[in-house]
This record gives structure tokens, sequence and C-alpha cells, in this order.
């Protein structure tokens, strides 16, 4: 099918497509009909090998699978034929790219492994830089050859008109274009190759091709230098890396031909070159990504799991990849994970990951979020690291690129990437990305851990919440059944045994209704719901109040309660009162089950709120003398449903965190201190406001013994209460 319109024969761009259905023909043909091109169609291969033996084709669309001969070995036979050796082949298939196909497809020599159903747009794209190169180098040889008919007419005027033609193909070509020579040295340069590689054309005049071939390719490109110059070799042509000038890597799509002069002997070498880099970039990112996934999705055990990532990413991008992991309260989690591309090195990972897990600066730097891009790494990661200088010689890295791992602005740790090379655009694109995913799954992890616990925590609550909520019922139920005969009647003339029963009951009674009453609490402090009832209240009246209720369990407890209520005269605000018994309740209640057998202290006076624009404050200072809190339970004693008492005494864990909330709510503030010689709560409410009284002066202190009820007797309560019992 000739789709070339007006164009001249020459101008024809000639274009392969071989499929064993009609119908997946018709499609190419509409996706690649463009005036210039033509569509040239092979039903199986052995028709396609009759067309290339006698057509020279831009570029081949090949099937993948087809009866009697399928892709590949159609590849390989045009391969086999020095004409065709180099002509891009695109294969097509519409059974999946799975790796193992993919990878026999590039072993062939395809240059693109394309899945239908296709992309029209990505079809005519990728077809359509083949064809560019295909133009640029006829384009070329053309020119050579008007050159070459020029000298044999001996025409000056037209060797001007064909140099100045040529030299403005030359310069504005779209692709690089330079010369060589049999010894590797470049002659010119037009502006696009000295571009893709980041110098003046001026300044490749004075180099070689080794100065900018990487040193894994140099040898195949001598190689085919001499195929070229020595005929073996028509065009030598394959993908292969440049060293730009700032140090990174340039992918270069290369086709070298001969020119030659009037005696048609090979004088010098054409080169052709397409930066492909962003192309690869795209495809390694793919993979990388893919494989870092995949790890990061087997587990949530992320900090196991980094190594293996560092792993897979040392060698993609730089030589070395360190990865640590960090917690806002617990520091480092664990070693870093340390990995280099090359097995041999080992022994050096193992020292660097021992020296970074002791490095306090280490530690540090992986709170930060600010990135580390180097190109003095030995330095800059002395500065940030303070590890040994022997181990820092020891991994001979040119470049350093350290990024933090930030997820819903939380800093999980720090992933760096070191390299002897620099690292391109692309690849500092493919830093980010990974980067990315894998804080991402690290926060994933977090909020995992999160929710467990917060199952754990919610089962633990509704087993001692069911052991709590049954503890005052079964004496309830006892001393329910003391009162009844045998009939369930109430056992009457005796009435004297019957009042402390009832008392006893009560008492059961009211604390099944705090603990409901605790549970509601934290249900209304969720949801927002509790409001305060504010009234003016004297909080050494509301401290009066509460105490005398504790009588029995002091006794008990064998604890003896000290009670000052200052000289200093009223402290009255606008606070709601049941509120505040309900925190003096929580903490005597407290002081009293986790300090048995030692004193407790409570003051009430005036105080002060701390920094800027102080006020003054009703204080409440409860103190015992018991063995103090652990330091690891300190910060979290006012969280909801935390406990640090053994299961035998009981508890929701929910006194202080309610406490708390009633505190904040008032405007007030609650501090702890605790040592081994015991813990002590400081409560502020602040006294300002409309409802504020004037210091009233009252008389001097009193001891009272209080507890008169049943019971083991009274406990002594020094009591120092300018207002009495009221």
């Amino acid at each position: 099918m000739d789709q070339s319109d007006d164009h001249s024969e020459e101008d024809v761009v000639p274009i392969l497509v071989v499929d064993d259905h009609d119908e997946n023909l018709l499609a190419m043909e509409g996706i690649l009909a463009r005036p210039g091109h033509r569509i040239v169609t092979a039903r199986s291969g052995n028709e396609a090998l009759k067309h290339i033996l006698k057509h020279d084709f831009a570029v081949i669309l090949l099937d993948v699978f087809m009866p009697a001969m399928d892709g590949f070995e159609t590849a390989g036979l045009i391969r086999t034929r020095d004409a065709s050796r180099h002509t891009p082949i695109i294969f097509l298939t519409a059974a999946g790219a799975d790796p193992a196909t993919v990878e026999r497809g590039y072993a062939v020599g395809a240059v693109d492994y394309l899945v239908k159903p296709l992309n029209a747009e990505m079809v005519r794209a990728k077809v359509g830089v083949f064809v560019d190169l295909y133009r640029k180098a006829r384009q070329m040889r053309r020119q050579e050859e008007l050159l070459r008919a020029a000298d044999r007419d001996r025409s000056e005027a037209t060797i001007r008109e064909r140099e100045a033609l040529y030299e403005a193909s030359f310069n504005g070509a779209a692709v690089g274009i330079a010369h060589v020579t049999r010894n590797g040295e470049w002659l010119r340069a037009n502006p696009c190759f000295a571009r893709t590689i980041g110098y003046d054309p001026g300044d490749l005049s004075n180099m070689r091709l080794e100065d900018v071939v990487h040193p894994a390719d140099l040898a195949d490109d001598r190689a085919g230098l001499r195929g070229l110059f020595e005929g073996e070799l028509d065009t030598y042509r394959r993908e292969e890396r440049y060293l730009h000038k700032d140090g990174h890597t340039v992918w270069v799509d290369l086709t070298m031909s001969p020119l030659r002069d009037a005696s048609g002997k090979v004088k010098n070498l054409i080169l052709l070159i397409e930066d492909i880099t962003s192309r690869r970039d795209a495809k390694k990112r793919e993979r990388l990504v893919a494989g870092v996934s995949q790890v990061l999705l087997q587990s949530l055990e992320h900090p196991a799991d980094m190594a293996r990532v560092a792993q897979l990413i040392a060698g993609s991008l730089g030589e070395w990849c360190v990865i640590g992991t960090t917690d806002r309260r617990e520091g480092p989690l664990g070693e870093p994970a340390v990995a280099h591309a090359d097995p041999r090195r080992a022994a050096a990972a193992d020292r660097l990951r021992a020296a970074l897990a002791g490095s306090a600066e280490y530690a540090a730097s992986l709170e930060s979020r600010v990135p580390l891009r180097s190109i003095a790494p030995r330095g800059d990661l002395q500065a940030a690291w303070n590890i040994d200088e022997v181990v820092l010689d020891d991994l001979q890295v040119n470049r350093a690129l350290s990024l933090p791992l930030i997820s819903h602005d939380r800093v999980l740790g720090r992933i760096t990437f070191l390299s002897a090379d620099a690292l391109g655009p692309g690849e500092i694109l493919m830093a980010h990305e990974v980067t990315q995913r894998i804080a991402l799954a690290l926060d994933n992890a977090r909020l995992h851990r999160e929710a467990e616990d917060a199952v754990r925590a919610r089962d633990e609550f509704l087993s001692i919440a069911s052991h709590e909520l049954r503890t005052p019922l079964t004496p309830l139920r006892i001393h329910f059944q003391r009162m009844l005969d045998e009939r369930g009647e109430l056992i009457a003339g005796r009435a004297e045994r019957m009042q402390p029963i009832l008392q006893r009951c009560d008492r059961q009674v009211r604390r099944l209704a705090a603990l409901v009453e605790n549970l509601f609490d934290v249900s209304r402090l969720t949801t927002g719901k509790m409001n305060l009832q504010l009234a003016e209240v004297d909080l050494a009246d509301v401290v009066r109040e509460v105490v005398p209720r504790f009588a029995e369990e002091l006794a008990a407890a064998d604890c003896q309660l000290s009670l000052d209520l200052g000289t200093g005269g009223a402290l009255i605000g606008r606070w709601d009162r049941m509120r505040l018994e309900q925190v003096v309740t929580n903490l005597i209640s407290n002081a009293i089950k986790y300090a048995p057998g030692h004193p407790v202290e409570i003051t009430v006076s005036p105080g002060w709120t701390a920094g800027p624009g102080t006020e003054r404050t009703a204080r409440l200072i409860v103190r015992d003398h018991g063995a103090g809190i652990p330091p690891g339970d300190l910060e979290r004693i006012f969280q909801r449903f935390h406990r640090i008492a053994p299961p035998s005494l009981g508890g929701l864990g929910l006194g202080l965190f309610i406490s708390k909330q009633i505190v904040d709510a008032h405007g007030g503030s609650i501090a702890v201190e605790s040592s081994a010689e015991g813990t002590r709560f400081v409560l502020d409410f602040p006294l300002r406001g409309a409802g504020e009284a004037a210091p009233i002066p009252l008389p001097g202190s009193r001891k009272f013994p209080i507890g008169n009820g049943p019971g083991p007797g009274p406990a002594l309560i020094g009591w120092n209460d300018p207002g009495g019992w009221s």
C-alpha cells in the first residue's frame, strides 16, 4: 500500500508490517498512513523475508505469534543478512508482555515491544523516531553524493552551494551528528550532538571517542570502528552510554556509517545519536518501583524489609543505598539498612552499618526534613554522620543524594544514594519517586501497628471493664441474700443487722454507678457533649466535702491523710462543683490504691500560672509516699485506658484521663512529679472573671478524726482547716 501522495520516490520511507491477520494489517495501515510513508504488508515470516531481500526498510513491525514461522524466528533470519542486520524491529503481541517473552524479543534484536490493543499515538511516535532517523541518514548520504558529484564536476559554485546546504542540514539537524576518524578522534560535531553530552561543538575537536563513551561500552565501539573501516560492516548500530560533561550518564541510540571518498574508500565515519535517556529511565523507573512495591506489600514489618529494598535500589541509583527509619518518640528503629550493588562489598557494608548504628549524629539526621545533594560527599557525610574517616574512604563515592522519608507531614527516616558518577535528571526523579513509595509504605505500617494497638487496647478494656463491673455485683448479691429468707422474703425483726448490710450495699451501688459514670464520661468527652454547670465554688469546700467519704478506705489501706486548707482566704471561681468533686475523688482514690500503708497529703492554696501573662490560681496538691510511677508510664498516665496497676488492684484506667479533661475544660492545668519517694499531682484552676471573690480571712487550724461509721475504726487525719466542718 503506497501512502506517498505527491512525494517523490526518493522521499518515500518504506515501513514493513508483518501480521497473519488481515484486520491487524488494516489497522496498522490506518495508524501509520502518512504522506511520505509506504506501508508494505506481509502475512507470514517467509513473505516478510522476500520483501526484505528486495527493499531497505526504515522500521519493521513484526507480530510475535504467527503460524509456520513466528516473529522470533523471522527476526533472527533478518539479523543474519548484513543489509537488514540493523533495521529496527518492533515486536507486536496480544498475549501480554511477560518478562521471559520480552527478554527473548530483545535478545533477537528488537528495539521495542508493544502489547495489543495498540495505542495509535504511541505507535506513531515510536515509528516516527525511526522514520526521522532513516530520512536523516538518507539525507546525509544524498548530501555526500552531491558533494562527490560537485567534486567531479569541478564546479566551485556548485560545491559551495552544496556545502552550504550540507552545513545547514548538519547544524540544524534534530539528531546528533558527528564525524570521527579511524583512531577515534572527533573531527566535527553538530550542536545537537554537543548539547546531548553537555559540550560546545568546538570542545570536541580536541577530544577522542574514549573521552565521551562510557568505559563499559568503549571496547564494542572500537570493534565497530574496525569493522566499518575494514568493510566488514555496512552500518554499526546499538544503544550505549555516553558520559555527560557534568558526570552523569546519557543513553543514546547510536548509528555509525562510513564516509567514503571519491574512490569509494572509507575515509571517516559519520555518527548519528538520539538521546533515549528519558525512555530508558522511564522503563527502569517502572521496574524499580514495581520491585520495591512488591517487597513492601509482602509484609508490614518494614524495618526488617528495608535491607531487601536497599539491595534492590543499589546499582539502579548509585552503587550504595542506605535507609534509616525512625520514630519521633522511640528514635531510630534498629540498625540502618545498607547495601552495595557488588556482593563482594558486603564487608564494607557491614562496617558502614555498624558505624551508623553507633552515631548519634546519624540518628539525629533521620529526623531532618532537609535533603542533601553533594558533589563532595566525604566532607558532607562526615559532618552529617560523624563516623570513622576510614569507613568513609572505603565507600569510594563522588556523589551523594540524601532524601527524607516524609508522609502526611511526618518524618519517618532518610534514604541516601551514594555513587561514583553523578545521577542524571531521570535518576534523580526516580530517587524521589522511590523515596515517596517507601515513606508511604512506612506510614501505612505505622497506621497498621496503631490500629492493632487500638484493637488490643479495646479488647483489654472490655476484659477489665467486665471484671470491674462484676466485682461490686457479687458482694451486692450476697448482701441481698443475707436480707432474704429461703422464700425470697425480707427477714423481719432484724433491723439492727439490716443497717450495716444496706450501707455496704449502698457503697457497692455507688461504686458500680461510678464505674458506669466514668464510661459515660469517656463517651461524652469523645463526642464533645460534656457540658460544665458553672457556678461560684470554693475549692476548699469541695475538698472538705470529698475527703470524709474515704474514711473507711483510708482505714482499710492503713493510710493517714493530712489536709492543709491554708489560711489565705477562700479560693472561689466559676467551676462545675460536681466535676471538681470527681477530680478530687479520682486523685485521692489513686493515692490510696498505689500507696497503701503510706501517708497521703492534700494541700489547697493560692497559686500562679507559669510563663508570660501570669495570673492567680487555686492550687490543689495531692501527694502520696508510695513507690512512684515508672518513668516509661509517666507521659502516658493521662491517656485513656492506660493502667500501671496490676490486675489485682482493679480500675478501668480512666480516672486520670477524665480528670485531665475536666481540668482542661476549666482552663486549668495538671502536672505530675514522681520518684521512688512518691508521686505529687499539682492542679491549678484559674481565678478570673466576674465570679472571682475577694479573699476572706478565716481563723486558725484544727485537726479532726474522721470515719465514725462501722468498719475497722477511724483513721487519724491531720487537719489544717480554717473553716472547719461546715
